[in-house]
């Protein structure tokens, strides 16, 4: 019996030696999605969702980078008072988005997901090229059921990845020694706290150009979206109206859309219900006002601040008359949106950036 103990306490000193060593270890070599103020930050994204009090959103937005480029959730505070967060990820592959979801509503209600519609017209392949998709997206996921259900879905069998390295990331990143940098090494001292609520500001402009008929001339065909694509799409909205959740699509501006691709989405729109904002469509366009010479930020696909700040007051009072949200601006709880507001309304001043928080050109 003695010896049993003796056993059982040197594997208990052993776990727990092993265990100081190799999670600090782990959390030193693993991927950090996104530095600076601007850039995909999917690692501070997620350790400003998990900080938030639990129950406190009242809308999420979900997608690819269009997603946490192009609204602005203190945008819509500010002019609407409810709040929201974006937990999108670069080029979130609609398999990623609907884990995401679930993950989300372990801790939070929203009466609204948003829903960027970009991935839903691409396939979805982390076995072929895709991988660091998958990562950035599901790295800094807590680990949960939610989480070990996604890994075990995950259609990687025959490659070269293991299942096992998205519970340890220390297994995928144990060689990136050579890689370290400071930022590593500051990752221990990071703040939780999310100032922009999953926003990615652009504070750089960059010049698009559209076609003078761009969007201008319907057309009855439809892309098709891939099968499995299609699959998870299904399951979002069949989550959605489980949990009482309205789902609503929309589709952000950029040169890069066609009317095949919107009607692709209304299908799947009048099929199920659902709400679309195409904001490609030129009656929208015109009406927020995008200016392509000043509005996105370093290519057709992403806004900067200013066409941020214009597709979020339209988004938001869409939102806020649909759907009667409520008004936290006076609320004495949620006085660290008010600083968070504060940190944006300056981050915009000193980058001379004016915006307005009506519809139409500035």
């Amino acid at each position: 019996m003695k010896n049993f103990l003796k056993l059982i306490l040197k594997v208990a000193v052993f776990l727990v030696i092993f265990s100081i060593i190799f999670f600090p270890v782990q959390e030193l070599l693993r991927a950090k999605w996104g530095i600076g103020t601007t850039g995909a930050r999917e690692t501070t994204n997620a350790f400003g969702f998990y900080d938030l009090p639990e129950n406190t959103l009242d809308v999420m937005v979900f997608g690819a980078s269009e997603s946490f480029y192009d609204v602005s959730p203190l945008t819509m505070y500010e002019n609407n008072g409810f709040t929201s967060y974006v937990r999108g990820s670069a080029n979130q592959p609609v398999y990623l988005m609907y884990y995401t979801i679930l993950d989300s509503l372990r801790t939070q209600s929203p009466e609204i997901i948003v829903l960027e519609c970009g991935p839903m017209l691409k396939t979805f392949n982390p076995a072929d090229g895709d991988e660091w998709l998958t990562r950035r997206g599901m790295d800094y996921m807590e680990l949960s059921s939610v989480k070990l259900e996604a890994i075990c879905n995950l259609p990687i069998d025959g490659s070269d990845q293991s299942k096992l390295s998205y519970v340890f990331p220390l297994l995928r990143y144990h060689s990136r020694w050579s890689e370290l940098d400071q930022y590593d090494f500051e990752y221990f001292d990071w703040e939780a706290h999310n100032e922009f609520k999953g926003q990615y500001p652009g504070i750089s402009s960059y010049e698009v150009t559209l076609p003078a008929d761009y969007m201008a001339v319907p057309t009855e065909k439809a892309e098709v979206i891939p099968e499995d694509t299609m699959v998870y799409i299904q399951k979002i909205i069949d989550l959605c109206k489980d949990r009482g959740i309205e789902p609503v699509i929309i589709k952000a501006p950029t040169s890069g859309w066609t009317y095949e691709k919107h009607n692709a989405i209304q299908h799947i729109v009048d099929e199920n219900g659902l709400m679309f904002i195409d904001f490609n469509l030129p009656e929208i366009l015109k009406e927020i006002g995008i200016d392509t010479k000043k509005d996105f930020h370093y290519n057709e696909w992403h806004l900067g601040l200013r066409g941020a700040d214009k597709v979020s007051v339209f988004l938001g009072d869409y939102l806020d008359d649909t759907y009667e949200l409520p008004d936290r601006r006076s609320d004495s709880n949620n006085s660290s949106w008010d600083e968070d507001l504060a940190v944006y309304k300056e981050l915009k001043k000193t980058n001379g950036i004016e915006t307005k928080l009506t519809r139409g050109t500035e």
